[in-house]
């Protein structure tokens, strides 16, 4: 009877040490897609920063006169170009509405 009481024992033992095994490999697996998918996050956010650089680079420097505005007609946005076309400060701008 020892002897079967022993080698339950062994087997308690080495299901144990397999199911510590699996659970380690587990929590490895989850710790390296997370690195993966927070490496891969940054290159999407570097991505959408330079877009938005050379977005702003354009509406920024382009001698036409450039403008966002809401469906109302309100300018929300508008280049430097309207100081030297018609002789407005940006500031002036933002805020108004074609409709005045």
């Amino acid at each position: 009877m020892a002897g079967l009481s022993e080698h339950i024992w062994w087997l308690i033992l080495a299901g144990s040490i397999v199911i510590f095994l699996l659970v380690g490999l587990i929590i490895v697996s989850i710790i390296i897609s997370n690195k993966k998918l927070l490496r891969l996050q940054q290159e999407r956010i570097d991505e959408i920063k330079k877009s938005e650089e050379m977005y702003a680079d354009l509406f920024n420097n382009v001698s036409d006169l450039v403008y966002i505005h809401q469906f109302d007609g309100k300018i929300l946005k508008i280049n430097e170009a309207v100081e030297k076309l018609l002789g407005y400060k940006v500031e002036e701008i933002i805020g108004q509405s074609f409709q005045k």
